[in-house]
């Protein structure tokens, strides 16, 4: 099973940039680790299946993320190898067992749009979250998410 890389819309990279800014955290690869995680963890809401962001909030995020530099006309593509670190093998079977329980297959490319969806979900949901000011609040959101369960 290889994944090589994760291609990222215009979007994602503009969310990941907002992101990137409220945390501080300095990585979009690091940020997208805990997108997948907390796709994963939010099982009340089920992210993992399309739970649907408010439209406003989209629209406010949009807004915000369209002023955004760093050439945001540019799609974002992460090397596996970057977007995983050392963290490769227990995030293929994180995700494998997540396609599994989703009734999907374990192929590569199955794999990889399911890792991109889930990515991707996960942004969506941190972005929309009005509480996520700063690093500790992603903390927080990833202990209550824990304590949930």
């Amino acid at each position: 099973m290889t994944i090589r890389s994760v291609r990222f819309s215009k979007e994602t990279k503009n969310q990941l940039i907002r992101l990137k800014r409220k945390t501080g955290i300095p990585t979009f690869n690091v940020l997208c680790r805990w997108a997948f995680c907390h796709s994963l963890t939010d099982t009340e809401n089920n992210v993992s299946h399309n739970r649907p962001v408010p439209t406003e909030t989209v629209d406010t995020i949009l807004e915000k993320t369209a002023s955004d530099s760093t050439q945001p006309d540019k799609e974002l593509e992460i090397d596996w190898r970057v977007l995983s670190g050392s963290y490769s093998e227990v995030m293929i079977a994180i995700l494998k067992q997540n396609c599994l329980e989703n009734g999907l297959t374990t192929d590569v490319e199955t794999m990889n749009e399911h890792l991109k969806h889930l990515i991707e979900n996960g942004i969506k949901h941190l972005v929309a979250d009005e509480s996520l000011k700063t690093i500790d609040d992603l903390f927080a959101i990833a202990i209550n998410s824990n304590s949930a369960k």
